[in-house]
Protein backbone atom coordinates (compact mmCIF):
# COMPACT_ATOMS: atom_id res chain seq x y z
CA UNK A 1 0.00 0.00 0.00
CA UNK A 2 1.25 3.48 -0.88
CA UNK A 3 1.48 5.70 2.19
CA UNK A 4 2.37 9.31 2.89
CA UNK A 5 2.76 11.21 6.14
CA UNK A 6 1.34 14.68 6.79
CA UNK A 7 3.10 16.48 9.64
CA UNK A 8 1.02 19.59 10.31
CA UNK A 9 -0.12 21.31 13.51
CA UNK A 10 -3.04 23.17 11.89
CA UNK A 11 -6.05 20.84 11.48
CA UNK A 12 -7.50 22.98 8.70
CA UNK A 13 -4.33 22.48 6.63
CA UNK A 14 -3.97 18.76 7.27
CA UNK A 15 -7.69 18.22 6.52
CA UNK A 16 -7.28 20.10 3.25
CA UNK A 17 -4.42 17.84 2.18
CA UNK A 18 -6.43 14.78 3.18
CA UNK A 19 -9.34 15.99 1.04
CA UNK A 20 -6.97 16.56 -1.86
CA UNK A 21 -5.70 13.00 -1.46
CA UNK A 22 -9.23 11.60 -1.49
CA UNK A 23 -9.94 13.56 -4.69
CA UNK A 24 -6.68 12.37 -6.28
CA UNK A 25 -7.43 8.74 -5.44
CA UNK A 26 -10.92 8.99 -6.91
CA UNK A 27 -9.78 10.70 -10.11
CA UNK A 28 -6.84 8.38 -10.73
CA UNK A 29 -8.11 5.09 -9.27
CA UNK A 30 -5.32 5.06 -6.71
CA UNK A 31 -5.27 3.98 -3.08
CA UNK A 32 -2.70 6.26 -1.46
CA UNK A 33 -3.21 6.35 2.31
CA UNK A 34 -2.11 9.09 4.71
CA UNK A 35 -1.20 9.26 8.38
CA UNK A 36 -1.44 12.65 10.10
CA UNK A 37 0.82 13.86 12.89
CA UNK A 38 0.46 17.20 14.66
CA UNK A 39 4.18 17.61 15.37
CA UNK A 40 7.53 16.12 14.26
CA UNK A 41 8.24 14.62 17.70
CA UNK A 42 5.26 12.27 17.52
CA UNK A 43 6.00 11.54 13.87
CA UNK A 44 9.62 10.58 14.49
CA UNK A 45 9.02 8.60 17.69
CA UNK A 46 7.33 5.73 15.84
CA UNK A 47 8.83 6.18 12.38
CA UNK A 48 8.89 2.85 10.56
CA UNK A 49 10.15 3.81 7.07
CA UNK A 50 6.90 2.86 5.33
CA UNK A 51 6.23 6.27 3.72
CA UNK A 52 7.36 7.26 0.24
CA UNK A 53 6.67 10.95 0.92
CA UNK A 54 6.37 13.28 3.91
CA UNK A 55 4.51 16.59 3.69
CA UNK A 56 6.10 18.61 6.48
CA UNK A 57 4.98 21.99 7.79
CA UNK A 58 7.91 24.21 8.76
CA UNK A 59 6.47 26.54 11.39
CA UNK A 60 5.44 24.25 14.26
CA UNK A 61 5.82 24.33 18.06
CA UNK A 62 8.02 21.87 20.00
CA UNK A 63 10.16 21.20 16.93
CA UNK A 64 10.04 23.04 13.61
CA UNK A 65 9.79 21.18 10.35
CA UNK A 66 13.36 21.86 9.26
CA UNK A 67 14.77 20.33 12.43
CA UNK A 68 12.32 17.46 12.09
CA UNK A 69 13.54 16.87 8.53
CA UNK A 70 17.16 16.80 9.69
CA UNK A 71 16.34 14.12 12.24
CA UNK A 72 14.31 12.23 9.65
CA UNK A 73 17.29 12.12 7.29
CA UNK A 74 19.30 10.33 9.98
CA UNK A 75 16.67 7.59 9.87
CA UNK A 76 15.72 7.56 6.18
CA UNK A 77 17.81 8.85 3.28
CA UNK A 78 15.35 8.03 0.51
CA UNK A 79 11.91 9.31 1.56
CA UNK A 80 10.79 12.41 -0.36
CA UNK A 81 10.28 15.48 1.84
CA UNK A 82 7.92 18.22 0.68
CA UNK A 83 7.74 21.27 2.92
CA UNK A 84 4.58 23.32 3.37
CA UNK A 85 4.95 26.89 4.54
CA UNK A 86 3.28 30.30 4.57
CA UNK A 87 6.49 32.03 3.49
CA UNK A 88 8.55 30.60 0.63
CA UNK A 89 11.87 31.87 1.99
CA UNK A 90 11.45 29.57 5.01
CA UNK A 91 11.99 26.58 2.73
CA UNK A 92 14.97 27.85 0.76
CA UNK A 93 17.36 25.83 2.91
CA UNK A 94 15.54 22.63 2.05
CA UNK A 95 18.54 21.46 0.02
CA UNK A 96 20.30 20.84 3.34
CA UNK A 97 18.00 17.92 3.98
CA UNK A 98 17.53 16.86 0.35
CA UNK A 99 13.96 18.15 0.19
CA UNK A 100 12.14 17.36 -3.02
CA UNK A 101 10.25 20.65 -3.10
CA UNK A 102 7.95 22.92 -1.11
CA UNK A 103 4.42 24.30 -1.32
CA UNK A 104 3.24 27.72 -0.22
CA UNK A 105 0.03 27.87 1.81
CA UNK A 106 -2.77 27.93 0.96
CA UNK A 107 -1.86 24.87 -1.10
CA UNK A 108 -3.71 24.46 -4.37
CA UNK A 109 -4.91 21.03 -5.49
CA UNK A 110 -2.88 20.91 -8.73
CA UNK A 111 0.26 21.81 -6.77
CA UNK A 112 -0.31 19.04 -4.25
CA UNK A 113 -0.86 16.50 -7.06
CA UNK A 114 2.28 17.66 -8.86
CA UNK A 115 4.45 17.09 -5.78
CA UNK A 116 2.73 13.81 -4.90
CA UNK A 117 3.29 12.36 -8.38
CA UNK A 118 6.93 13.50 -8.46
CA UNK A 119 7.49 11.66 -5.18
CA UNK A 120 5.77 8.57 -6.60
CA UNK A 121 7.94 8.71 -9.72
CA UNK A 122 11.08 8.85 -7.60
CA UNK A 123 9.87 5.88 -5.55
CA UNK A 124 9.15 3.90 -8.73
CA UNK A 125 12.55 4.71 -10.25
CA UNK A 126 14.24 3.23 -7.21
CA UNK A 127 12.41 -0.09 -7.37
CA UNK A 128 14.60 -3.01 -8.40
CA UNK A 129 12.34 -4.52 -11.05
CA UNK A 130 13.37 -7.20 -13.63
CA UNK A 131 14.46 -6.27 -17.17
CA UNK A 132 14.02 -8.85 -19.94
CA UNK A 133 16.57 -8.78 -22.76
CA UNK A 134 15.43 -10.85 -25.76
CA UNK A 135 18.35 -12.54 -27.52
CA UNK A 136 18.30 -14.87 -30.55
CA UNK A 137 18.39 -18.05 -28.50
CA UNK A 138 17.00 -17.03 -25.13
CA UNK A 139 15.60 -14.34 -22.88
CA UNK A 140 18.05 -12.92 -20.36
CA UNK A 141 16.48 -11.59 -17.15
CA UNK A 142 18.45 -9.07 -15.13
CA UNK A 143 17.53 -6.80 -12.23
CA UNK A 144 17.36 -3.08 -12.84
CA UNK A 145 20.22 -2.66 -10.37
CA UNK A 146 22.39 -4.93 -12.56
CA UNK A 147 22.15 -2.65 -15.60
CA UNK A 148 25.01 -0.17 -15.98
CA UNK A 149 24.26 1.57 -19.28
CA UNK A 150 23.02 1.01 -22.82
CA UNK A 151 25.20 1.86 -25.81
CA UNK A 152 24.06 2.41 -29.39
CA UNK A 153 25.85 0.33 -32.02
CA UNK A 154 24.47 1.01 -35.49
CA UNK A 155 21.21 -0.94 -35.81
CA UNK A 156 21.93 -2.62 -32.48
CA UNK A 157 22.14 -1.66 -28.82
CA UNK A 158 24.46 -3.13 -26.23
CA UNK A 159 23.27 -3.65 -22.67
CA UNK A 160 26.24 -3.35 -20.33
CA UNK A 161 25.30 -5.29 -17.20
CA UNK A 162 26.71 -7.10 -14.19
CA UNK A 163 26.13 -10.35 -16.14
CA UNK A 164 28.03 -9.17 -19.20
CA UNK A 165 27.32 -7.28 -22.43
CA UNK A 166 24.25 -8.26 -24.48
CA UNK A 167 23.85 -7.07 -28.08
CA UNK A 168 20.31 -6.77 -29.42
CA UNK A 169 18.94 -5.48 -32.70
CA UNK A 170 16.77 -2.47 -31.85
CA UNK A 171 16.91 1.32 -31.84
CA UNK A 172 18.00 3.50 -28.95
CA UNK A 173 14.52 5.02 -28.87
CA UNK A 174 13.01 1.57 -28.38
CA UNK A 175 15.46 0.80 -25.58
CA UNK A 176 14.75 4.13 -23.89
CA UNK A 177 11.00 3.54 -23.95
CA UNK A 178 11.42 0.06 -22.46
CA UNK A 179 13.63 1.41 -19.67
CA UNK A 180 11.69 4.62 -19.05
CA UNK A 181 12.13 5.81 -15.48
CA UNK A 182 15.31 3.77 -15.09
CA UNK A 183 17.72 5.47 -17.49
CA UNK A 184 18.55 8.92 -18.79
CA UNK A 185 20.22 9.88 -22.04
CA UNK A 186 23.57 11.62 -21.76
CA UNK A 187 24.25 11.60 -25.52
CA UNK A 188 23.04 10.24 -28.83
CA UNK A 189 24.52 6.80 -28.19
CA UNK A 190 24.22 6.31 -24.42
CA UNK A 191 21.50 5.63 -21.86
CA UNK A 192 22.77 5.58 -18.28
CA UNK A 193 21.18 3.78 -15.33
CA UNK A 194 20.87 6.64 -12.84
CA UNK A 195 21.28 4.24 -9.94
CA UNK A 196 24.80 3.38 -11.16
CA UNK A 197 26.17 6.92 -11.53
CA UNK A 198 29.37 7.32 -9.51
CA UNK A 199 30.75 10.70 -10.61
CA UNK A 200 29.70 13.51 -12.93
CA UNK A 201 32.15 16.05 -14.37
CA UNK A 202 31.74 18.83 -16.92
CA UNK A 203 31.59 16.43 -19.87
CA UNK A 204 31.61 12.86 -18.55
CA UNK A 205 29.68 10.56 -16.26
CA UNK A 206 31.39 7.63 -14.56
CA UNK A 207 29.34 4.43 -14.41
CA UNK A 208 30.86 1.26 -12.95
CA UNK A 209 34.31 2.74 -13.43
CA UNK A 210 33.76 3.62 -17.09
CA UNK A 211 33.78 7.18 -18.40
CA UNK A 212 30.85 8.00 -20.67
CA UNK A 213 30.71 11.32 -22.54
CA UNK A 214 27.90 13.79 -21.88
CA UNK A 215 26.94 15.78 -24.95
CA UNK A 216 26.32 19.51 -24.55
CA UNK A 217 22.77 19.19 -25.87
CA UNK A 218 21.89 16.49 -23.31
CA UNK A 219 23.75 17.85 -20.29
CA UNK A 220 20.92 19.93 -18.78
CA UNK A 221 18.26 17.23 -19.13
CA UNK A 222 20.59 14.53 -17.85
CA UNK A 223 21.55 16.49 -14.74
CA UNK A 224 17.88 17.31 -14.10
CA UNK A 225 16.99 13.61 -14.31
CA UNK A 226 19.84 12.68 -11.99
CA UNK A 227 18.87 15.35 -9.46
CA UNK A 228 15.27 14.18 -9.50
CA UNK A 229 16.36 10.58 -9.03
CA UNK A 230 18.41 11.25 -5.91
CA UNK A 231 15.49 13.15 -4.43
CA UNK A 232 17.17 16.54 -4.20
CA UNK A 233 15.31 18.32 -6.98
CA UNK A 234 15.20 22.08 -6.57
CA UNK A 235 12.02 24.10 -6.65
CA UNK A 236 10.32 24.17 -10.04
CA UNK A 237 6.88 25.50 -9.14
CA UNK A 238 5.02 26.66 -6.06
Amino acid sequence: MDRIAIVEDEPSCSNMLLNYLVQYNAENKKNVQADVFDNPVNFLSDYDGSYFAVFMDIDMPMMNGMEGARKLRLMDQSVSIIFTTKLANYALNGYEVGALDFMVKPVMYFNFVSKLERAMNIRDMRKDYPIIITLKDRKEVIKKSELYYVEGDGHFVQYHTAKGVFRVRKTMNEAEQELKGCVASCGKSYLVNLEQVETVTANTVVVHGEQIPISHSKEKDFLRALTLYIGGAKRTDV
